[in-house]
C-alpha cells in the first residue's frame, strides 16, 4: 500500500486509482490546509489485494472537532488530541465511578469545533480515597457502627445466635486493617444473645415469683433448696441465689435459689437451783511440842 498522506486529495486519489485501488474519501476538520490527506486506511506499507478499498481522511480546514475521550486512558487521550493538532491539559479529580488514570470528561466537550492548536482540558480520575477498615471484633454493635461512619464506611448488619452478649460483633468483612474506598460497605455479624442469660436479682422474692422471673429471662434449669429459718417474714421467700445477680450464664446452666422455710424455735428449758447449807464443827487445834535434848559427854 503506497503512502499518500500529506498529498492533495486529487493527487492521492489519482495515484491510488492508477494502482488499481478503490478510493473512499471522508472529510474531517483538521489543522491542515483544506483538501490534504492526513490519514489513510489501510496504512502505508501494508500488503493488500489489488482492487482493495482505500479510505482517505481529508482535511476540511482550520477548525477541528474534539474527539470523544471520556473513559480513555490519559495517554490514549493525549495521542488522539495530538493527531488533531490539539493540546491536552490534564488535572486530577477524585471519582468513585471512573477508574484511576482514565478521562472523566473534557472541556470543550466531544463534538465541539475548536481552532487548531487549542488546548483541551481533561479531568482525569485519581481514583477514590482509601481508608483503613477498623478492627471491630468484640465491639458492641453501636460502637462498631459509629466507628465505621467516622471512617466513611457503610455498615451492613447481620444477626446470628451466639452465647456472646447481645450486639457483640463476632465477624466482619472486610477484616480489620484492610484498605477500602470511602463509601464502601463493611458487613458485621453480631450476636443475638439467644444462648446466654443475665441472671436477674430474685433475692427477697416469693418462690413462685422468683422462678417465673428466671424462666422469663431464659433460665431453663432452676434448683430450689429449702433452708430452715426462724424468721417468719422470710417464709417462702428467696434468701440467696447462685450465681449472683448480674452474672452471665448459658441458657442451660443451673441457677440455684435458696428458699426459707419457717420453723418455730424450740421452747427454752427452765433450770431449778437448790442451795444446801452445811454447818461444820470448828477445826481442832493441834499443838506441837518440840523438845530439844542436850547430851553431855566426859572430856577425853
Amino acid at each position: 500500500m503506497p503512502d499518500v498522506t500529506g498529498q492533495p486529495q486529487l493527487e492521492a486519489r489519482t495515484a491510488l486509482e492508477r494502482g488499481g485501488f478503490e478510493v473512499g474519501v471522508d472529510q474531517q476538520a483538521q489543522c491542515a490546509d483544506p483538501g490534504i490527506v492526513f490519514e489513510q486506511s489501510p496504512p502505508p506499507g501494508e500488503l493488500v489485494d489489488e482492487g482493495s478499498r482505500v479510505n482517505l481522511v481529508v482535511s476540511a480546514g482550520q477548525q477541528v472537532r474534539v474527539p470523544e475521550l471520556a473513559g480513555s486512558q490519559l495517554a490514549s487521550a493525549r495521542m488522539a488530541l495530538s493527531k488533531r493538532d490539539l493540546l491536552a491539559d490534564a488535572t486530577e479529580q477524585r471519582s468513585s465511578r471512573v477508574d484511576e488514570g482514565r478521562v472523566i470528561s473534557s472541556a470543550p466537550i466531544a463534538g465541539e469545533q475548536v481552532a487548531c492548536k487549542s488546548t483541551v482540558g481533561l479531568a482525569v480520575s485519581s481514583g477514590v480515597r482509601l481508608a483503613t477498615v477498623p478492627d471491630l471484633l468484640g465491639s458492641d454493635q453501636g460502637a462498631a457502627e459509629s466507628a465505621l461512619r467516622r471512617r466513611g464506611f457503610i455498615a451492613d448488619v447481620e444477626v446470628t445466635d451466639s452465647d456472646e452478649p447481645e450486639g457483640t460483633v463476632l465477624e466482619q468483612s472486610p477484616p480489620g486493617g484492610a484498605e477500602l474506598r470511602r463509601g464502601g460497605r463493611v458487613t458485621i455479624t453480631v450476636s443475638s444473645g439467644a444462648g446466654s442469660v443475665i441472671v436477674p436479682d430474685v433475692v427477697g422474692q416469693p418462690e413462685d415469683t422468683a422462678i417465673a422471673i428466671l424462666t422469663e429471662r431464659g433460665a431453663t434449669d432452676i434448683r430450689v433448696v429449702r433452708q430452715i429459718s426462724e424468721v417468719q417474714a422470710d417464709d417462702g421467700r428467696v434468701t440467696d441465689q447462685a450465681p449472683s445477680a448480674g452474672s452471665r450464664i448459658l441458657a442451660g446452666e443451673r441457677v440455684t435459689i435458696f428458699v426459707a422455710s419457717f420453723q418455730e424455735p424450740p421452747p427454752e428449758q427452765t433450770t431449778t437451783s437448790t442451795t444446801s447449807t452445811t454447818t461444820e464443827p470448828p477445826p481442832a487445834t493441834t499443838s506441837t511440842t518440840t523438845s530439844s535434848t542436850t547430851t553431855s559427854e566426859p572430856p577425853p
